[in-house]
């Protein structure tokens, strides 16, 4: 089965507009519903690449669209165990790192603030869980791994507001019940 809109049609990735409507011309008359051996499904896949690659906006999107498809497989691809090991340690270092700046930016006695450090020491901190998460993964792009230890925060942030808020509901139910008794008790007895 064709992966793409040029082997459905049976063309190269730099064919002419003419050489698109040939190939289309051909594949159509081949599989026609209504011609013997037809068969409908192909054929409405030929139409679909032939409406997709004759217009060359459409064209370059899907060009855009397949080689970014193209590219996101390759940056995920699972590490090796020594990958994976070499991802941990470097998760650890950055950890260190962060740790260290935390030490020497922060508020001690005797010493001035220097706000820098410690926004520095987040960042590696941050870089270094986001690292230590997704250990199992080979990375290319540093941007990428800053993206999921943004969305990593949010989330864990996001949940702990969800669990706050559920604890404090049930606090303020059993306070409620707690009242609605004690109100209930003061009129029986």
């Amino acid at each position: 089965m064709p992966r793409t809109h040029y082997e459905t049609l049976g063309v190269g990735r730099h064919a002419s507009t003419e050489e698109i409507s040939a190939a289309y011309r051909k594949r159509a008359k081949e599989l026609h519903p209504d011609m013997p051996g037809g068969d409908a499904e192909k054929f409405k896949r030929v139409n679909e690449a032939y409406s997709v690659l004759r217009d060359s906006y459409k064209r370059s999107m899907y060009d855009l669209q397949t080689e970014l498809q193209a590219q996101s497989a390759t940056l995920r691809q699972p590490a090796s165990n020594s990958e994976v090991w070499i991802n941990v340690l470097a998760s650890v270092a950055l950890l260190a790192t962060g740790i260290f700046f935390w030490e020497r930016g922060g508020d001690k006695p005797g010493a001035s603030y220097n706000g820098y450090l410690v926004a520095l020491g987040w960042v590696f901190v941050l870089y270094g869980i986001g690292l230590f998460v997704d250990r199992k993964q080979k990375f290319s792009n540093p941007f990428t791994v800053a993206k999921r230890v943004i969305i990593y925060v949010l989330l864990a942030v996001v949940g702990l507001v969800i669990r706050l808020s559920a604890i404090a509901a049930l606090l303020l139910a059993l306070v409620g019940l707690a009242a609605i008794s004690s109100w209930i008790f003061s009129r029986v007895f």
